[in-house]
């Protein structure tokens, strides 16, 4: 899988926490329905402090593996993590060296096949519970018929 190492400064997010597992394909569903519901309930609106128009999505909180279950969050990068509203969550990306993977094309198609790369090589694949992947959805990803987004992972140490 082609990707490129990148060193990260640490960056602060305000958003929504989901708790799924990739068991039985439960994420498949759940993540989706996530999403659908970041945007019903209008909360980018209510994160304070933003930085930028970019969407996250992050994945934490790992309990076992490929298959474990694990944290789902959804929000946007913001200046400081001082004033999180009541229903939301502030989580840190930490400072460190990730894999760079972009996916291309219509949105499911595209987030699921980089994923599938993803899971297959070794090489991509950290489990401490610690860790923070995370995509970033920003202005190649607001057409869901051709969008490019931006997959971080963190490495091995």
């Amino acid at each position: 899988m082609n990707f490129e190492v990148m060193q990260k400064t640490p960056i602060h997010i305000i958003g929504v926490k989901h708790r799924t597992t990739n068991e039985k394909k439960k994420a498949l569903q759940d993540i989706p329905a996530f999403w659908s519901q970041f945007f019903e309930d209008g909360i980018i609106e209510k994160i304070p402090n933003k930085v930028g128009s970019e969407l996250y999505g992050l994945y934490t909180n790992f309990e076992d593996g490929r298959s474990g279950a694990y944290d789902c969050i959804i929000g946007s990068q913001v200046s400081s993590l001082e004033d999180i509203p009541d229903g939301l969550v502030g989580i840190t990306i930490p400072e460190g060296t990730y894999a760079k993977v972009v996916a291309k094309g219509p949105l499911a198609q595209a987030m699921l096949e980089a994923w599938q790369a993803i899971w297959a090589d070794e090489a991509l694949i950290v489990y401490d519970p610690l860790q923070v992947d995370y995509e970033i959805y920003g202005e190649k990803a607001r057409n869901p018929e051709n969008v490019e987004v931006d997959i971080f992972l963190t490495l091995k140490k």
